[in-house]
């Protein structure tokens, strides 16, 4: 009888009806394991090393509430009932278990004495008890600075934030605010006088759409600038401490469409994502679940492996529970979506977080203290439904200096082209408040080159026609996507994949000939599985460098207990014992217990032997020492392969696992002691991939190129070479 009920309460859920109303299920419950709330985690949750999904949803009365007493479009009360709540949030509860999603009420919606809003509105405090769902405000319903002076948005902020914690009770204070677009002095009034520090403050890549245009911003969270909501602060005294987030995420082919158009007799929406209205109610169940899962995909899988963590959100209005009763959607309502989508997602990454937008948002400022490590890319090809075209892929990088899109043509395999340069380092500004009666629509941050293409200059370009001092900008940045004159920024392979042309096995005398280094399957693979019996073994390069940037790929496996390392600046010295390698070494620690060591510092030089960064007297080191967020894979997850990147410029060394700095550590007093000098190591030398005494091993390298620096600012003329970031990581 329990799976009998389960089944029908499933497909009662998914079809859009409210349990209570259907005849002869109104003893049915959820299964009470799946309704009761879930205790947190013992373990407190972190940043780096995880995907998460954020789910808003609207509460209003009218369908955009401009401000206190005047409302464009339908009267939607109709829609807003406790029943339609109800078949909304347990359709999430049964897909999610444990999900906390936010609330967010409108002016109206919180003030309407009706008896069906004050039974909605406790019945989402119930929730809020239950599940531990965010209740917030929203001013304006997406556009209260459009409408209403900034003055007037603080009033309805603080008296609507007051409401809120009146109607949930027990001191309950909202962590964050939905608002849609929001003024920096707004925001700023949240930071300062309402002690909240987050809001989700922009749309991105909104125009042309609705009542209001707000383009310009990078899409994952930032401090904003008190000049503009949409540029990330400039600085300690430009940042307003108030999380800036994004709306709703959308697929980045569908972004670079101004409102929409419609091709082949079908609109192509700028909006195309995770949001329902542009998939599931526009084209139905299953496509429209397609197009939400390609663009889940493009963060939770490739945006992963780059970032460090993932983040997708969806703003999902309670009305379109069954707003298909006023605007028709043909006749759908798009909870079967909602339900595949959401199962689907903990199906394919069963370890993602759905939490509040509050709760994402200070974890993110718990990692973030500043804009200065914003270091945000993303690649996505085209899904092949609608403008998210399959024959097209689109490059995002995006931090506080700029934003930068290449565009590339999958047919034609031509260079990318620059299809949207928005430079945050220029002077921004915000439209005036608007005047009475009239609205203020356009607050896009549009300058150098936008990817909406809707002014002449926005015709997508090839990097090579930036100006010299734009592609300065870039390559500080991003030095694989712009070459220097010199060989500064030129990257060069230390591996052909066909044989060890260009390294040496250094070891002693009694390991010489074992071949535990071998060139296999077009990767360097170190094998001691099984063969214990030996002392250290390292493959050196030949050439020896000082100032460098070196990229590789490894793969480590789940039987292999041995650990290895990338040594630099290193000497093989014969007559030491038989043969020893001096120089700092990069940790690589396979066994799981403590593959956080992986992308700390080790010194192998005579006389330091000892961990400098953290810095310790010994070889012991304890867990003290783990990096919150620090990914590591074995060859059976996601791809198989780690991401090392080592850069020295003088004594500065800084390493990058998987997209999460490890060490970002001034070795000097330690690089250029009297031990180092001695052994004439630390500011230059060789490099060495490491096989460690008596261990058994198995590990892989690929993809391992290098780019030597020179410790100064690079200088001259900069020659462009726009695949540069595809050769080096492919």
């Amino acid at each position: 009888m329990k799976v009998m009920q389960r089944v029908t309460w499933m497909v009662a859920v998914m079809m859009g009806f409210c349990l209570k109303d259907m005849p002869g299920l109104a003893a049915v419950q959820a299964p009470e394991e799946d309704v009761k709330k879930r205790p947190t985690s013992e373990q407190p949750l972190t940043l780096r090393g995880n995907r998460f999904l954020t789910f808003n949803t609207v509460v209003r009365v009218r369908q955009i509430e401009v401000t206190r007493d005047v409302a464009h479009g339908p009267d939607e009360s109709s829609v807003h009932t406790a029943a339609e709540a109800r078949t909304f949030r347990e359709a999430i509860e049964a897909a999610w278990p444990g999900a906390r999603i936010t609330w967010a009420f409108s002016w109206l919606a919180l003030h309407d004495e009706r008896a069906q809003y004050r039974e909605l509105r406790d019945l989402v405090v119930s929730y809020q008890k239950k599940f531990g769902d965010e209740i917030t405000f929203i001013p304006g319903a997406y556009f209260s600075n459009m409408y209403n002076t900034r003055e007037q948005v603080n009033r309805d902020l603080h008296e609507g934030l007051k409401r809120v914690s009146e109607i949930v009770g027990d001191g309950y204070r909202p962590k964050s605010v939905v608002a849609g677009f929001l003024a920096a002095e707004n925001l700023r009034y949240l930071a300062e006088k309402e002690n909240i520090h987050v809001c989700q403050g922009n749309i991105w890549s909104q125009y042309a759409v609705d009542n209001g245009d707000g383009e310009g911003s990078i899409c994952y969270p930032y401090y904003p600038s008190r000049e503009h909501f949409c540029k990330p602060a400039q600085g300690k005294a430009d940042l307003i401490d108030c999380v800036n987030l994004d709306g709703w995420t959308v697929d980045f082919l569908c972004g670079r469409i101004p409102g929409g158009r419609r091709v082949n007799g079908e609109p192509w929406r700028s909006r195309q994502g995770v949001g329902p209205i542009e998939t599931l109610l526009d084209m139905g169940t299953e496509r429209g679940t397609k197009a939400m899962l390609a663009t889940t995909a493009a963060h939770f899988d490739d945006g992963f492996e780059r970032n460090g963590f993932a983040w997708v959100t969806c703003g999902w209005e309670m009305s379109l529970v069954e707003a298909r009763k006023i605007y028709g959607y043909g006749g759908k309502n798009g909870m079967e979506g909602l339900h595949l989508w959401l199962t689907e997602i903990r199906k394919r990454w069963p370890n993602a977080k759905l939490i509040t937008q509050g709760e994402f948002g200070l974890l993110w400022r718990e990692q973030f203290k500043n804009n200065d490590q914003l270091d945000y890319r993303f690649v996505q090809r085209g899904c092949g439904i609608r403008a998210s075209e399959s024959d097209k892929e689109i490059s995002w990088f995006m931090n506080a200096d700029f934003r930068l899109a290449l565009l590339r043509d999958l047919k034609t395999n031509a260079p990318a082209q620059v299809m949207d340069f928005t430079r945050y380092d220029l002077p921004a500004a915000e439209p005036a408040d608007p005047e009475p009666g009239k609205q203020s629509r356009n607050w896009s941050l549009m300058n150098r080159l936008n990817q909406k293409g809707v002014r002449p200059q926005d015709k997508p370009i090839s990097l090579q026609e930036l100006t010299p001092e734009e592609q300065a900008l870039i390559q500080r940045r991003y030095p694989e996507l712009i070459r220097g004159k010199t060989d500064e920024a030129a990257w060069h392979p230390l591996f052909n994949g066909r044989d060890l042309s260009g390294w040496t096995v250094q070891c002693k005398s009694g390991d010489q000939g074992k071949s535990f280094w071998q060139v296999d399957a077009g990767t360097i693979l170190c094998d001691s599985l099984g063969r214990p019996d030996h002392d250290y073994c390292w493959l050196v390069s030949d050439k020896e460098y000082g100032d460098f940037e070196l990229r590789l790929k490894f793969q480590a496996y789940t039987n292999s207990p041995g650990n290895s390392g990338i040594q630099f600046r290193s000497r093989y010295d014969k007559d030491d014992q038989g043969g020893w390698l001096n120089g700092p070494q990069v940790d690589i620690h396979p066994p799981a217990s403590q593959s956080w060591r992986t992308g700390l510092i080790y010194d192998e030089t005579r006389g330091e032997q000892r961990w400098v960064s953290p810095s310790l007297p010994n070889s012991r080191i304890g867990a003290e020492h783990k990096l919150a967020g620090h990914v590591f894979k074995t060859a059976n997850e996601g791809d198989g392969w780690n991401d090392l990147v080592i850069t020295a410029r003088g004594n500065h060394i800084k390493t990058v696992v998987n997209g999460v700095v490890c060490t970002d550590w001034d070795g000097a007093g330690t690089l250029d002691n009297a031990a180092h000098r001695a052994k004439n190591v630390g500011s230059r030398g060789h490099f060495a991939l490491q096989l460690h005494v008596k261990d058994q091993l198995r590990i892989r390298f690929k993809d391992i190129a290098i780019r030597e620096l020179d410790s100064r600012d690079a200088s001259g003329k900069v020659v462009v070479d726009p695949v540069a970031f595809v050769k080096v990581n492919p």
